[in-house]
């Protein structure tokens, strides 16, 4: 925990993790043995609602459903036609409804023999609604409940069917994930049944992050399941193969809690700066204390950038808060030497995802100070270059080119912030189309640079994704 008091930074230790698995006792991260022939899986992805009570979360809950089928399929040996693929835009919407996604649960379940597993994974919102946490599905309205709970589950699978398989695996991903298999604690067949890996807890939301292309808990998730493919294939003498949840879930965990703690939030109504979920940063007070140290080592490679920023009348400010919290993510065994010591920030989608996340932290660091300088293209020039050098303290040599793709990673997350407080961000307007004009865009570069999107389009991109301030 970064915590900031009256004048004086503390570092406070922090090790509860904020991704976790239920299950049965302590034996619910043991190896699961099964016959990928006898199991069946289901993958739902909600990304268009009924009515607009909750934000359509578009295309990237698509991205991970669709992910996910081929995972299970290619990691996880199932055939093709064991899968089932339910995106609520690809689809017709009464299949995914909650009656609809009930039919395709209860026909899987039937299937499963005994050396089977049953997957169930969900990709969309999650809430708790009438004092139950539930999966939304398509056909929930504010008028009209429409969601699945935890006993939703035990009856469909335990009570509708002769479920003689071995295990049944969710994979929760949406907002208050943790909150629904809750309901399996006092249910003893429940608690041997079902094993449960969730994005996050009861109180806690799933970040999706643009370079990602998936929530950060699909994306490690993912990976995750691919080196226990590996695993698999080492290791494989019979028809039976092993998921080993104890190691997905430590990958998956760990790499997900450091990126998600890169980011913090302003809190408008209480005027102060928290950190993200269960990885909580408090800064409250302020104070005012010199930076010796330059904020932009090694600025060759910016030269082009910082000439881009001779063109507006003001300069950037250095502000001692926000160079203290760069600073504890690079030398204080943080979020970022996390991710490289998992060998994830050398990925260049990881790499761009923090990027985003700091600069986003940034601009509430800003905001909370009150900067006189916030919204300018100088600030951000500034800003970006500081995050950037900290990030290649950490990461990787071959991440360290910069391009416009990583430019507008960082700004188009900066900029929504900014933005939605009422901050004049026609500077940076500007700044992205010089960006965009000045480097152009290569083969390597994201929509992030596309010349066929504007910073504003962007910005409505992310607004669309489960993300801490939109």
């Amino acid at each position: 925990i970064f915590k900031m008091g009256n004048k004086q930074p503390q570092f406070l230790a922090e090790s509860d993790p904020k991704w976790f698995a239920l299950g049965q006792g302590d034996d619910c991260l043991d190896p699961i043995t099964y016959d990928p022939n006898e199991s069946y899986a289901v993958c739902v992805g909600i990304d268009e609602q009924v009515e607009k009570e909750f934000i359509s979360l578009g295309e990237m809950v698509a991205n991970d459903t669709e992910a996910l089928v081929d995972r299970v399929s290619r990691n996880l040996g199932l055939p093709k036609a064991n899968v089932k693929n339910l995106v609520a835009s690809r689809t017709s919407k009464r299949l995914v409804t909650s009656s609809g996604i009930s039919v395709f649960l209860v026909d899987a379940a039937q299937k499963v023999g005994r050396k089977g597993i049953l997957v169930f994974s969900f990709s969309g919102h999650g809430a708790k609604i009438n004092g139950k946490y539930g999966l939304v599905t398509y056909g929930h309205s504010a008028s009209r409940s429409d969601i699945l709970t935890g006993k939703d589950f035990v009856r469909l699978i335990l009570e509708e069917t002769d479920f003689k398989g071995k295990r049944v695996l969710l994979v929760l991903d949406c907002c208050s994930a943790g909150g629904i298999p809750e309901e399996f604690f006092g249910i003893e067949d429940a608690r041997k049944t079902f094993c449960t890996v969730a994005a996050c807890r009861p109180n806690e939301a799933s970040i999706q992050l643009h370079p990602l292309n998936h929530s950060v808990f699909t994306y490690f998730l993912l990976e995750a399941l691919h080196f226990n493919f590996i695993a698999n294939q080492a290791s494989r003498s019979t028809a039976e193969l092993s998921l080993n949840l104890q190691k997905i879930y430590k990958l998956v965990s760990e790499a997900s809690f450091a990126l998600s703690a890169l980011f913090i939030k302003f809190d408008s109504s209480k005027k102060s700066l928290v950190g993200y979920n269960s990885h909580a940063v408090v800064i409250s007070g302020k104070g005012k204390e010199e930076v010796d140290s330059d904020p932009m080592p090694h600025r060759g490679r910016f030269e082009s950038l910082l000439r881009l920023g001779e063109r507006y009348p003001e300069k950037a400010e250095s502000f001692p808060y926000c160079r203290r919290w760069l600073d504890y993510h690079i030398y204080n065994s943080s979020s970022l030497i996390k991710l490289r010591d998992l060998d994830c920030l050398g990925k260049p989608a990881v790499f761009e995802a923090c990027l985003s996340a700091m600069c986003h932290s940034i601009a509430c660091i800003h905001i909370y100070e009150n900067s006189p300088t916030m919204g300018k293209a100088n600030q951000f020039i500034f800003d970006f270059i500081s995050v950037f050098s900290s990030l290649e303290v950490v990461a990787p040599v071959n991440n360290q080119r910069f391009s416009a793709s990583k430019f507008g990673a960082g700004l188009v997350y900066y900029f929504s912030i900014l933005k939605k407080h009422k901050v004049d961000v026609s500077q940076l307007i500007d700044l992205f189309e010089k960006v965009k004009n000045e480097y152009g865009r290569d083969e390597t570069d994201s929509a992030s640079a596309s010349p066929d999107y504007t910073l504003d389009q962007l910005a409505n991109q992310i607004t669309a994704l489960r993300f801490i301030n939109m």
